[in-house]
């Protein structure tokens, strides 16, 4: 995949990596280790930031994204809000996490053309 012919917004990994660092990695006694990443579906360029961090307990299915979103501080909710507004319902954020392991954040974010088009749907 060529991914130079897609753009994201700007200063949407900064705050995610600084959450990483503050409330996971540097909570805990190991090496910490952030690990970024992109890959796509038809419609989604998804970003994925992950830290060996303390993490925390994973909610359940049934409970909405608003405690997770707490728990990730203001930078993440920040960030969600900033992404909502300009994708709408093209855009969603996957949290997942489990205590002294890991969290992950995924932005499922709508392919962009280098002229700032949505491609796909």
């Amino acid at each position: 995949m060529e991914w130079d012919n897609y753009q994201i917004p700007k200063l949407i990994l900064q705050p995610i990596v600084e959450n990483a660092i503050y409330h996971g990695i540097k909570e805990v006694d190991r090496q910490g280790m952030i690990k970024i990443a992109v890959s796509d579906t038809e419609d989604h360029l998804i970003v994925s930031i992950e830290d060996n961090g303390k993490g925390f307990d994973n909610l359940t299915k049934s409970d909405s994204d608003e405690p997770k979103m707490k728990q990730g501080g203001v930078g993440l909710k920040n960030v969600d809000q900033r992404l909502r507004l300009q994708f709408g319902e093209a855009y969603h954020m996957v949290i997942a996490s489990e205590k002294d392991c890991f969290t992950r954040i995924e932005l499922f974010l709508p392919k962009m053309s280098v002229k700032n088009e949505i491609i796909g749907h």
